[in-house]
């Protein structure tokens, strides 16, 4: 794998691994605050980290069908750079709007 396939590799994990991770300290946590003063929050903590995790999960499915329609064909236009997906929203930068592309970085101007 080159540089460029890693860093989509990357944008397609991180969301997942870090919404396991913050939620299961947020539910350990939740565990470990049963007898505390916190007892009444225990439960809503614990739910809490089911959400991130749930989001971390969603987003990952999101990036994937991104890459996935993008690898066939039917994602929208790439980059002129590598040939990668852009992403769907616009940042506005000093110079303009610009897309920002998921496998090597670069800006792109707005067409």
């Amino acid at each position: 794998m080159n540089s460029h396939e890693w860093r989509l590799f990357f944008n397609l994990i991180a969301p997942a691994f870090a919404g396991m991770v913050l939620g299961g300290i947020l539910i350990s946590f939740a565990g470990a605050s049963a007898d505390t003063l916190l007892s009444h929050a225990a439960r809503y903590i614990g739910v809490a980290g089911l959400g991130v995790m749930l989001m971390g999960l969603l987003s990952t499915v999101v990036v994937g069908i991104r890459m996935g329609l993008h690898y066939t064909g039917r994602g929208g236009e790439p980059c002129s750079s590598c040939g990668g997906p852009l992403r769907l929203f616009h940042t506005n930068g000093r110079y303009g709007p610009y897309h920002h592309c998921m496998q090597c970085g670069a800006n792109q101007a707005l067409r």
